[in-house]
């Protein structure tokens, strides 16, 4: 298909969704979104978003490499791996307003993209769903009306570049069988991982293999789960000659994200392991971070992985697979913020599609937790500002998250079910 082709095509498709009037209204509310950051940043936010860090990462990389990780260079200390810091190196050439703009609408093209994606993994399902096309419209509106939406373009954040690359992914292991795929599938993947290595979460469920316990035995597709593996290694390899050739870099890398100050802070963030450490911190008790961190890890990282290997729905699949590892890293990870949650409410939607023998379970659970996270979630961020000083736990995103993940254990653990949705 040629390229006039495409987009008459892709014209056409538009057009469609234009006569749905939850799709308009979507449309114009994240054209608010995006218009609403560029207000702020023109006006009050200049100086006060996550960009700026972005923008001074990108001329850190210019200018000292070596130095990448001091946290002085920044408001907010940059974490991520050496190589993604070139990502940031054209908009610091942009200069800093020019590049906040191109940045911006980078996002606004990659949601776009997140919809496309959205609907190729929604149209590969199996022969027994019976795909409503208005329903797609609407979970593709309901995407595009997250109002976190607001907080990552005002902010600067760059979840949506992660997103796109994770639904890519899941494309790829849904659609393709062929073991260049499954590399490519895995490379995708392991770029997100540069993008924000929170995502490294999700590595453990592209393992192809399952526990059966009531035969006793491990099945496993051994070829394909090293496939996708080593599609994972390769773009994250790179960095290993940072680390190498670079002096400090690795040292910088560690203190950063190991030895900061970041973890004794008492903030809004809703993971379990905040809502501990804000407790910890208030009421004077000794105990590493880290320790917590682990604990919590610990116990609901094996929950979530054990779940997946003795998954026995037929109906459980990538985008089954990628929410759980995604809702892992938001329940233990210190730092889970509203603007993560565009990457989950995406590959989140999907799963609604792929569950149609348990629709008890997804309307029980997993509805009302996506729902909260997508629509309140930032109000109760909003109240923990106003109480912090007499009650510093933002828990009921908490609540809204662990919905979500009881519900997809449950779904993975149904064997049999309705056929319906």
């Amino acid at each position: 298909m040629d390229l006039k082709s495409y987009l008459m095509e892709k014209l056409k498709n538009f057009k469609e969704y234009w006569e749905v009037k939850i799709f308009k209204l979507a449309f114009f509310i994240h054209l608010f979104y995006f218009t609403l950051s560029l207000i702020l940043f023109f006006t009050v936010l200049h100086d006060q978003n996550d960009f700026l860090t972005y923008f001074n990462v990108g001329k850190q990389v210019i200018t000292d490499l070596p130095d990448l990780y001091n946290e002085e260079n920044y408001d907010f200390p940059f974490r991520y791996f050496p190589i993604s810091a070139y990502l940031f190196v054209p908009f610091y050439l942009f200069g800093y307003e020019l590049g906040f703009i191109i940045f911006q609408l980078l996002n606004l093209f990659t949601t776009y993209f997140i919809c496309i994606f959205m609907v190729k993994c929604i149209m590969v399902k199996d022969n027994d769903i019976d795909l409503n096309k208005k329903r797609v419209i609407l979970y593709v509106s309901i995407f595009l009306l997250l109002i976190p939406h607001s907080i990552n373009y005002i902010l600067g954040q760059i979840n949506l570049f992660v997103a796109i690359f994770l639904i890519i992914s899941i494309y790829i292991f849904l659609a393709k069988d062929t073991a260049l795929m499954e590399i490519v599938g895995g490379i995708c993947l392991g770029i997100s991982i540069i993008i924000k290595p929170i995502t490294i979460f999700i590595v453990p469920f592209v393992i192809l293999m399952r526990i059966d316990l009531k035969n006793k035995k491990i099945n496993i597709k051994l070829f394909r789960s090293v496939l996708r593996s080593i599609g994972i290694i390769l773009p994250l390899s790179f960095n290993i000659l940072f680390f190498v050739f670079v002096p400090g870099l690795w040292n910088g890398f560690l203190e950063v994200n190991f030895l900061g100050s970041t973890p004794e802070i008492v903030n809004h963030s809703f993971s379990i392991t905040r809502l501990v450490l804000n407790a910890i911190n208030i009421y004077g008790i000794h105990i590493s971070s880290f320790l917590i961190f682990f604990i919590i890890f610990f116990i609901i990282g094996i929950l979530g992985l054990f779940i997946y290997f003795i998954r026995v729905n037929p109906q459980f699949n990538t985008s089954h697979a990628f929410s759980l590892g995604l809702l892992l890293m938001l329940l233990v990870y210190f730092d889970s913020w509203d603007h993560h949650l565009v990457i989950l409410g995406p590959i989140l939607s999907i799963t609604f599609f792929y569950s149609s023998n348990s629709p008890l379970i997804f309307k029980k659970y997993v509805k009302p937790g996506f729902f909260g996270l997508a629509f309140f979630s930032m109000l109760f961020t909003g109240l923990w500002l106003l109480v912090q000083d007499l009650f510093p736990f933002n828990f009921i995103p908490t609540i809204f998250l662990l919905l979500c993940f009881y519900g997809l254990i449950k779904f993975a653990l149904k064997k049999n079910g309705r056929n319906q949705l």
